[in-house]
């Protein structure tokens, strides 16, 4: 008897699945309450919730706010005052009123640091989001990030995001990743919805075409995930270094999910505009699922997904981080939508299984966001647990049946 037939069997049409989703929903809304820095921000938490330091940590401020603002927009108590908090820190305590631009913490604790593309990303997602949930502050925000944003990252000339400066926007670094344009593609189809502007999906598929259509596509889909300035692949980058949480060494299954549902995604966004959509976009998006999971997910003598892989397809790093299993689940949820497919919901039962069995903390709260090989608590890639973003994301999107759903709320609303 086969599992199942149509997508209407889906877990996400059965009420019982749906009501776990939002309870996870809500319990990290409330997990991550704590996390505020009375110096401006959120800090980051150990896996019971206290503070792990009392360093503002700016990423996490960026993706704090874009996730209760977008818990503002679907009207969780207690996200408003949050994402003001998020707001006024970005606009001023993590500002670097001397240059522009952000740092890693507070500009005048990080000399040293550099004015990433990522970090600018999430600032501009938070940003965005804020002002569709009329968030105060979030006008002059969203203003101040996207003129740095087109002045500093986005190449016209090689149609692709650029990486990171020093803090006085100086010394462009050669190095040129996946990992930021991925990002960078997330944020353009949102502002392609609030800004109502083409050249945001233009962008997307520029970018999508360099990193999957060409350099994965040659690759049999395995990611490419570091190039120097001219775009040719750097596989050993970091081979010595191969705990790096954002620039790790060989293949990132997390990302071939990743890219796979945001493929799926652009390929929505061109129809709703309009525009052509390139016929290969689902094709893609199939082949970095199948590759993500052939390579990624391991079944004996412990399941889940691990970290990363060699160019051989062999294990790197073993480790089971949690942001791998909410972005798989969202793909393969995507996928079983987009094609019908009942072998989608297998993968994806399997992924929430994984989830609910191993990564939901019931005891403290929030998800374990490093797991060993084993399955046990870990911190050999990710110490506590600072990441909201990821599982939130997660357990947001799938009871609205997928991204396209979210997308569409953030059409401009204002309240006036």
């Amino acid at each position: 008897m086969k599992l199942v037939t149509r997508v209407r069997h889906s877990w996400l049409n059965q009420t019982a699945h749906t009501d776990w989703l939002r309870t996870q929903t809500l319990n990290l809304l409330d997990f991550y309450q704590d996390a505020k820095c009375q110096y401006g921000g959120f800090i980051d938490l150990d896996r019971f919730g206290l503070p792990l330091h009392q360093r503002p940590n700016t990423l996490n401020t960026a993706r704090f706010t874009y996730c209760y603002s977008l818990a503002a927009i679907r009207g969780y108590a207690g996200s408003v005052e949050l994402a003001e908090w998020g707001v006024k820190s970005l606009n001023n305590e993590l500002y670097d009123h001397e240059h522009g631009g952000w740092l890693s913490s507070l500009p005048d604790e990080s000399p040293n640091d550099r004015k990433k593309s990522y970090l600018h990303v999430f600032v501009l997602l938070a940003a965005n989001c804020a002002r569709q949930a009329n968030i105060k502050g979030s006008d002059t925000l969203f203003e101040t990030a996207l003129t740095l944003f087109n002045r500093y990252f986005w190449s016209e000339e090689q149609q692709c995001v650029l990486e990171s400066y020093a803090p006085d926007w100086s010394d462009l670094e050669v190095y040129r990743g996946a990992n930021c344009n991925m990002h960078a593609l997330e944020l353009f189809m949102q502002l392609a919805v609030t800004t109502q502007d083409n050249v945001w999906l233009e962008r997307s598929l520029a970018i999508v075409k360099r990193i999957i259509h060409e350099q994965a596509k040659n690759h049999q889909y395995n990611v490419v995930e570091h190039f120097d300035d001219n775009w040719q692949p750097l596989y050993d980058y970091n081979e010595k270094n191969i705990l790096d949480d954002f620039r790790p060494y060989g293949v990132t299954p997390g990302h071939g999910f990743e890219w796979c549902h945001l493929l799926l995604n652009l390929e929505q966004g061109l129809k709703d505009a309009k525009l052509e959509v390139p016929r290969w976009l689902i094709e893609d998006a199939k082949q970095l699922f199948d590759t993500a999971w052939k390579y990624g997910w391991k079944d004996d003598p412990h399941t889940g997904i691990i970290y990363t892989y060699n160019w051989k397809g062999e294990p790197v790093v073993q480790e089971r981080l949690h942001w791998v299993h909410a972005e798989a689940a969202v793909a393969a949820a995507a996928l079983m939508k987009r094609l019908d497919n009942e072998k989608y919901e297998v993968y994806y039962r399997k992924i929430i299984g994984y989830i609910h069995h191993h990564l939901v903390d019931e005891r403290h709260g929030s998800w374990f966001q490093d797991l060993d090989k084993k399955n046990n608590i870990s911190n050999l890639v990710w110490d506590g647990k600072p990441d909201l973003y990821h599982a939130f994301l997660m357990t947001l999107k799938l009871p609205m049946f997928l991204d396209q759903v979210l997308l569409q709320q953030l059409k401009p609303t204002k309240i006036k």
